[in-house]
């Protein structure tokens, strides 16, 4: 005579919840295996699709990035798929389980007459729910309800192949000329930008230099020209057209662009050379440069680098013969021997024939005017010395802000001479190499019938 099962431990009613939790948590991993399966299968046959494009008509279009998101992206939206229409309500699973253990009916029954809510059906339903109880325990749910990959996932093996054959193995075709045309745009804007750089960084260490030597006029000047370009709005607006002819817009669009900015920080330079306080300087400097240095003898290394056009050395040079003559200054007038009186009337000579030479720098020459007069009077007094002292002290002010404009120009000139080499630069990069002739203004192509190896671009 068999015995019965043993009644469980728990209750019956908590006993089949958490069956039916352990049978939904296994169906739902099984749902999600299998939605896995399918959209990696599907996913990787349209990227391989997508390489067959890429190498035959776009190339470059499905990178290493692009196929990593679009992998990701219907790994999420499977298991999004799965946990919204996935998931299996208590009453499915409890069919399941009446399948899958041959227990007739059983806990569906228990799940029905649960949801009848019902007083008079209490007792039946406590009674099911024991039989039911007593039916699942100790049965192995992950033996029962396993949870395995479906069988055809090997066929994403197929799709898999393609996508690494096409990706490895299959050359480029371009038959539309899409990555042609892509890889030019591409070496005309890094040509243009590297040029760009090298321009900026060299304005902004212009820029510093003006700030370190004291030239607040042309640091701003070369601030604002080393400031980024924004490109020209006009240039980015969508054309009309074909692909190929929107491209070769595009790369004209982009050299005409660059060439116009490099052509309008030339301009803002001109323009800040052609300042009116810079005209004195500049015609000074030539007369300068008709200083006869053959009769200088005290004042020869001043001359000199007034000729020159060093106004830092020319202020040096007049600081030593400020401290001679400071020396002689200390004796009485009628103390000075003969030889020094004639050093004096010497230097009163030179200093006159160099305020002479250099009239178009007006308070330079009527500082060294006053010194030669003052230092050439017969029979000269202490106040005598002292005027012609004060008189090279302002030569020699001037003299230091002849320095200044002087460095502010030569700082223009330099970045102007900058701006011109890069403009040079950019502009033979879309010639001919060999015979020099440029590239058509439109497509970029060459006009000549050299044929060179040099494309738009630089390579």
């Amino acid at each position: 005579m068999s015995t019965p099962d043993p009644i469980p431990q728990a209750r019956p009613k908590d006993e089949l919840d958490r069956f039916l939790r352990r049978v939904r948590r296994r169906w739902l991993a099984g749902q999600l295996l299998r939605n896995l399966s399918i959209d990696l299968i599907a996913c990787a046959s349209l990227l391989a699709l997508l390489l067959g494009v890429d190498r035959t008509v776009f190339p470059g279009f499905v990178t290493w990035a692009f196929a990593g998101i679009w992998t990701a992206s219907w790994l999420a939206a499977s298991v999004m798929r799965t946990l919204l229409w996935g998931r299996l309500d208590r009453n499915g699973a409890a069919v399941l389980a009446d399948r899958r253990l041959a227990l007739k009916e059983r806990v569906s029954s228990v799940e029905h007459l649960r949801s009848r809510d019902r007083p008079e059906l209490q007792e039946v339903c406590g009674l099911i729910e024991g039989d039911a109880a007593r039916a699942i325990h100790g049965v192995p749910v992950a033996e029962k309800f396993p949870i395995t990959l479906p069988r055809f996932t090997a066929w994403i093996l197929i799709p898999a192949a393609a996508c690494a054959a096409l990706a490895v193995w299959l050359p480029v075709f371009d038959l539309l000329g899409y990555g042609g045309r892509k890889q030019a745009h591409a070496r005309e804007e890094k040509v243009v930008e590297e040029q760009n750089k090298k321009l900026d960084d060299k304005l902004k260490e212009l820029a510093k230099k003006a700030e370190e030597k004291q030239l607040p006029d042309a640091q701003k000047v070369l601030e604002l020209l080393a400031q980024k370009l924004e490109p020209n709005p006009a240039n980015v607006e969508k054309k009309e057209g074909s692909e190929a002819q929107e491209a070769q817009k595009a790369n004209a669009e982009l050299r005409k662009d660059a060439l116009v900015q490099m052509s309008r920080r030339e301009d803002a330079i001109k323009k800040g050379l052609e300042d009116q306080k810079f005209e004195p300087l500049k015609e000074g400097l030539k007369a300068l440069q008709n200083i006869d240095l053959k009769k200088a003898e005290i004042t020869k290394k001043l001359q000199e680098a007034l000729k020159n056009g060093d106004f830092q050395k020319a202020k040096d040079a007049l600081s030593d013969l400020k401290a001679d003559l400071n020396k002689l200054s200390q004796k009485k007038p009628e103390d000075l021997t003969a030889d020094e009186k004639a050093r004096l009337d010497k230097l009163s000579e030179e200093l006159s024939k160099l305020a002479k030479d250099s009239k178009a720098l007006a308070k330079l020459s009527r500082s060294l005017n006053q010194g030669s007069q003052s230092l050439g009077k017969q029979g000269m007094s202490s106040k005598d010395f002292k005027d012609g002292l004060e008189s090279l002290e302002n030569a020699a002010q001037e003299l230091d802000a002849l320095s200044s404009l002087s460095d502010e120009m030569d700082m223009l000139d330099e970045a102007l001479e900058v701006v011109q080499r890069s403009k040079e630069k950019l502009a033979k990069l879309q010639s001919c190499p060999e015979c020099g002739t440029p590239y058509c203004p439109d497509c970029g192509k060459p006009q000549c019938g050299c044929k060179p190896s040099q494309k738009p671009g630089g390579t």
